[in-house]
């Protein structure tokens, strides 16, 4: 299950940028870098619900597939 891997890495990479961008926010000096920080975070979140609802739509159309070979 390779590309089980591949997902679990996909997602821990959206979600580590997203903390550290957090982590950027927290610490601006400006409140315009701050806000850029914060969009950067939310841009990743972003990424992290969609790769993971396309993820699960993927692997619930290869369960039906496989499901429906088998009989």
């Amino acid at each position: 299950m390779l590309v089980g891997v591949c997902y679990v890495n996909r997602e821990e990479e959206y979600l580590r940028n997203a903390k550290d961008a957090q982590e950027w926010a927290d610490r601006a000096v400006s409140e315009e870098d701050r806000q850029g920080w914060l969009r950067i975070a939310q841009g990743w979140l972003n990424l992290f619900t969609q790769w993971t609802a396309d993820s699960a739509d993927a692997r619930s159309e290869r369960s039906a597939r496989d499901s429906s070979s088998d009989n």
